[in-house]
């Protein structure tokens, strides 16, 4: 599987999912994405960028770090009906949300939002 990036555009604030990730082969670590949408290259903070799962949510929709999810987790208190928001991340080598990890099965996940264009839902 070729990894897939959208990035945030904290100075337009746009979401953009059409993107191609480079190093800056004349600066030094510095991470510049190609805005396939807009007017070419684009230097940006590694901060913003958001490696998808590969993994779809029960609607379909692709999950991606940063975003922010509705799911089931019956370690936190054993009720197959209550959902909990959490914040899907990559650490340690997989992607997550809170406790629970993100492989396969997301039949119960639901994308809510983000960490950028919803940070009313982290309330």
């Amino acid at each position: 599987m070729i990894p897939k990036f959208r990035v945030w555009e904290d100075d337009v604030k746009y979401m953009n999912d059409q993107v191609r990730i480079t190093q800056n082969f004349l600066g030094i670590g510095e991470t510049i994405v190609d805005v396939s949408e807009g007017m070419g290259w684009k230097r940006v903070d590694e901060k913003y960028l958001m490696q998808s799962t590969g993994l779809k949510d029960k609607n379909g929709k692709e999950i991606y770090e940063g975003d922010i999810i509705n799911c089931r987790n019956l370690w936190l208190d054993g009720d197959r009906r209550k959902t909990h928001k959490q914040i899907v991340k990559y650490d340690s080598g997989m992607f997550s949300a809170g406790y629970v990890s993100l492989r396969t099965n997301n039949s119960t996940s639901e994308v809510i939002g983000n960490i950028y264009e919803n940070p009313e839902l982290l309330q």
